[in-house]
């Protein structure tokens, strides 16, 4: 995973703590449950607003 190995080095540069692979996916798991429902959310109101909505009856997760 590219993203859990940025949050690797950004632990490593910005706060002194070496975080591993494990521990770095775990807090990418957790903020993709904490945010992920809000991005889809935002994104469907975007693509409704748009006008680009391919299954009218999907609403918000």
């Amino acid at each position: 995973m590219r993203l859990a190995g940025s949050l690797q080095r950004y632990c490593a540069q910005n706060l002194d703590e070496d975080v591993g692979s494990l521990k770095a996916r775990m807090l990418l798991d957790f903020c993709l449950r904490e945010i992920g429902p809000s991005i889809y959310n935002q994104a469907v109101r975007l693509v409704r607003a748009a006008g680009l909505m391919l299954w009218p009856n999907a609403g918000p997760a």
